[in-house]
């Protein structure tokens, strides 16, 4: 079978046509996943972000127990020494 060489033409434009778009395809999805990773470690850095400063507030209020405490205790050992 001899094919002319228009159809040979036709069908390696149809052909490249056809793979140019699953490699697009392809590589549009892999780009996406990488949107949405990225996107997930920006979501997850600022939660870290967010718990720092959470435990920096924490932290802050356990000293203050801590010296409120402190000053209770020291008054009660003064008033019992009294």
């Amino acid at each position: 079978m001899h094919l002319d060489p228009a159809w040979i033409a036709l069908i390696g434009t149809v052909c490249g046509g056809m793979g140019l778009k699953v490699l697009e395809s392809w590589l549009g999805r892999n780009k996406v996943k990488i949107d949405e990773a990225t996107t997930l470690r920006n979501e997850l850095r600022q939660e870290i972000a967010d718990l720092r400063a959470e435990n920096r507030e924490l932290e802050k209020e356990v000293d203050r127990w801590r010296m409120d405490y402190y000053d209770l205790r020291d008054k009660a050992v003064e008033r019992r020494d009294e």
